[in-house]
């Protein structure tokens, strides 16, 4: 006899209370759940047949014994009262609900649903405890043949691998994420966690299956070589380390795809699954990256058709649901995260382990300067472009990187996606370019840079754009990202003369931006915090940038009014000199609803340009923490500030609030949209008006 799918649960007998079979008798169970029956003689089993064959059974929380024997292949038991439970866990009650969705709170047979959650009793073992990940989830060796799904129709294989028992936990399907950890497991060919790429080693892109050279790492100089202007690390078919000359506005057809033989165990994930996603026309393959630090000299390639997550916690099984972005070292932490483990979470790309640029912070003006840090930059590098995540060359949306001249034949990126991770330590050095930047993500179109942290990467020549962030698209878009201490810097070495080196946190021609803190940035040219020419910009803080000029908060360049400049809902205070100068004001179309408090008066031009928000020289400030923000990266709003309700959400076409803020809370808590990254909870500024209202 063979039972499907069936759960038996809160029987009472003196022996088998779950299931009695008479002696002889053969029995088959198959995606079944044995739960909370009662033995009144507890020695006796819960379960009796001639012969027990168990194929994916849940066995808990029973009094009785559980069965005895070569059973529990795909199943387990635990929790039950007379021994033989196979497995050790918590499985009642609130230290049970730790590990599986519903547990029951007590042991044995009870009337009614006495679960921890009410209803239903539901044994799926969760993927955000490391205990279950160990004990259950992807923990089957041997598939059953023809069993495809779980108890509830869910696919028998999400995760990689089936999970022992009656359920599967809530993983994606087989074959629809690569897994990256930081030292990989098992056979580290990215098809569960159990087996998860090893980010830091070294693969062959044409391997098939993945095969990691544990004998190199991406530190190791046998990978890196002489990545500079001149010579190529071994096996780099694109010849992507040689930077363009700058003698001339063009460089002729840019081809450079920057497709290599060796590259990390990141970056192989990423080329896997947009070649699969390419050849499907879908979004199907991702990536997942658990928390770690991830060390590529060479940087990271941003590949079409994909989208690569962080912030998966880096121990057991984890899923979505277990996923915390934005959780990083030296930025304030959500409500709901204030108990986590910052290195399980924190996801670091990396150039090297050593910052790029080095930083000297004022008390009393609050503000930070920066400047080369020689023992990483020194001249004997040659002409070097360093970003660390980036599209390749083929992207580049004009004929060369000091060139105004559009090309045609340009890579377009259909969309990809970056989102949880810590960008640090990059840098572009010596490398003149008006039309190419970015020490830390360099981004033409079609790519957005999700819940990221931009931080401590530098561009230094005689004139370059972004020391964090270059974005040149009109369909890229910064979302949600803390972009902090970067640093543009006018370095006497390279190619061109001295010029501007402008937009130290972020240089956008063309994309979009909002719930973003661009802060403690330094240019030596204007835009300490962002420079902007066309793009679309709202509820960002813009705070504490400082700059070798006299504009240390934003400065916008454009030569065409109908380009589509916009600004709406936007904090600026504590910025060096000026909150906001253009090149032309003439061509500056207007900041709507934005705080703007400027340590010098801005330009009378464009001060008629700002509608319906607050602008003044030193207004008091907005933050929880008061100055004391400038180094705590906490741009939280307190309860008194003119930015409380002051937004619009009248916003042009095209344009859409974001449903929530940088801290993942609702965009509109009360009456109206806030100034700023953040929403405030005002419920503290609530008060009764006395009267009682019977309804």
């Amino acid at each position: 006899m063979t039972v499907r799918n069936s759960i038996f649960e809160n029987h009472t007998a003196l022996d088998a209370a779950a299931i009695f079979g008479e002696d002889g008798s053969d029995l088959t169970l198959e995606n079944c759940v044995i739960n909370n029956n009662t033995n009144t003689t507890e020695t006796n089993p819960v379960i009796k047949a001639g012969t027990l064959v168990m194929r994916h059974v849940t066995v808990v929380n029973n009094i009785g014994a559980a069965p005895t024997g070569n059973v529990y292949g795909t199943s387990f038991s635990a929790g039950n009262s007379s021994g033989n439970s196979q497995i050790a866990l918590q499985t009642v009650g609130e230290a049970g609900a730790q590990m599986f969705a519903n547990p029951t709170n007590k042991v044995g047979a009870q009337s009614g649903f006495d679960t921890y959650l009410g209803g239903y009793s539901e044994f799926r073992p969760l993927t955000g405890s490391s205990v279950a990940g160990t004990a259950l989830i992807n923990k089957v060796d041997n598939p059953v043949s023809g069993l495809l799904v779980d108890i509830t129709g869910r696919s028998r294989n999400l995760g990689g691998i089936p999970d022992l028992g009656a359920y599967e936990a809530i993983l994606p399907e087989s074959g629809s994420v690569f897994y990256v950890t930081a030292e990989g497991a098992g056979r580290k060919d990215g098809s569960s966690w159990e087996n998860a790429i090893a980010g830091n080693d070294i693969y062959n892109v044409d391997d098939e299956p993945a095969s990691a050279n544990i004998d190199v790492v991406t530190t190791d100089e046998r990978y890196i070589g002489f990545y500079s202007s001149r010579q190529r690390p071994y096996a780099e078919r694109s010849n992507s380390s040689k930077t363009f000359t700058s003698a001339g506005n063009s460089v002729g057809n840019i081809t450079n795809t920057r497709q290599e033989t060796y590259v990390s165990g990141l970056q192989y994930a990423v080329e896997k699954a947009s070649a699969f996603n390419s050849a499907a026309g879908d979004y199907k393959m991702q990536v997942w990256v658990a928390g770690g630090t991830y060390t590529d000299y060479k940087g990271f390639v941003i590949r079409d058709y994909v989208e690569v997550l962080g912030g998966f916690p880096n121990e057991g099984t984890p899923g979505l649901e277990d996923r915390y972005p934005l959780i990083a070292k030296g930025i304030p932490l959500r409500e709901d995260v204030q108990d986590l483990n910052v290195e399980k979470y924190e996801t670091i790309l990396q150039i090297q382990s050593s910052a790029p640029v080095n930083w000297e912070y004022n008390n009393s003006t609050h503000l930070s300067t920066a400047s080369v840090n020689t023992s990483v930059l020194t001249t004997t590098l040659g002409v070097t472009r360093k970003p660390v995540l980036f599209q390749p060359d083929v992207c580049m949306t004009t004929t060369g990187p000091v060139s105004d001249v559009a090309r045609t034949d340009y890579l377009e990126y259909v969309g990809a996606t970056w989102d949880g991770f810590t960008i640090r330590h990059g840098f572009q050095y010596g490398y003149y370019a008006t039309r190419d930047g970015g020490g830390g993500v360099r981004m033409y179109r079609g790519v957005t840079l999700q819940n990221c942290v931009v931080r401590d990467n530098v561009n230094a020549t005689r004139r370059n754009r972004g020391g964090g962030i270059y974005c040149d698209g009109k369909n890229s878009k910064v979302i949600n990202c803390f972009v902090i201490n970067n640093a543009t810097l006018q370095h006497d070495f390279g190619e061109g003369s001295l010029w501007d080196c402008v937009g130290g946190g972020m240089y956008m021609i063309l994309g979009t931006s909002y719930n973003t803190l661009l802060a403690n940035n330094y240019a030596t040219g204007d835009g300490g915090g962002v420079f902007l020419e066309n793009a679309v910009f709202y509820n960002n803080t813009i705070a504490y940038n400082n700059s070798g000029s006299d504009a240390g908060g934003l400065y916008q360049f454009t030569a065409n009014l109908a380009a589509g400049f916009t600004i709406y809902n936007t904090l600026f205070y504590g910025n060096k000199g000026k909150a906001l100068k253009a090149y032309s004001s003439g061509y500056f179309e207007g900041a709507h609803n934005c705080f703007v408090s400027t340590e010098e008066e801005i330009d009378a031009d464009l001060k008629n340009r700002l509608y319906s928000g607050v602008y003044g020289v030193k207004l008091q400030n907005p933050f929880e923490l008061g100055d004391a923000a400038a180094q705590n990266y906490n741009f939280r709003l307190n309860g008194s500030t003119y930015c409380l309700n002051n937004g619009t959400d009248e916003l042009p076409n095209g344009i859409i609030l974001p449903e929530t803020d940088v801290d993942f809370t609702n965009r509109i808590k009360d009456c109206t949209v806030d100034i700023g990254a953040y929403e405030r909870n005002n419920e503290d500024a609530v008060t009764p008006d006395g009267r009682v209202y019977i309804m």
